[in-house]
């Protein structure tokens, strides 16, 4: 990776982490419930999502196993959801 993407990376997650520093400020001052939740999801989404941001193009480039499709794959095998099973109607 080269330098300027780095420092994009890194931007991306301290931009993220001051977001999330936000939403837990808001939950903390803001006086009731609601006006403290609302201030907690807005924040925080937006802090995971910039965090995620982060992530995808490491993706991108990479084609690793065991990622959400391949779970996804292992799981419809392991409960036997979509393939059929040894019992026969009759």
């Amino acid at each position: 990776m080269s330098v300027a993407a780095d420092l994009f990376g890194l931007a991306l997650v301290v931009v993220g982490a001051l977001f999330f520093t936000a939403g837990t400020v808001g939950l903390l001052r803001f006086p009731d419930v609601r006006s403290q939740l609302h201030a907690l999801t807005k924040a925080d989404n937006l802090g995971l999502g910039l965090m995620l941001a982060r992530c995808r193009p490491a993706g991108q480039r990479h084609r690793r196993r065991g990622g959400p499709a391949d779970l996804a794959a292992g799981a419809r095998g392991r409960i036997g959801v979509g393939a059929r099973s040894g019992r026969r109607r009759g």
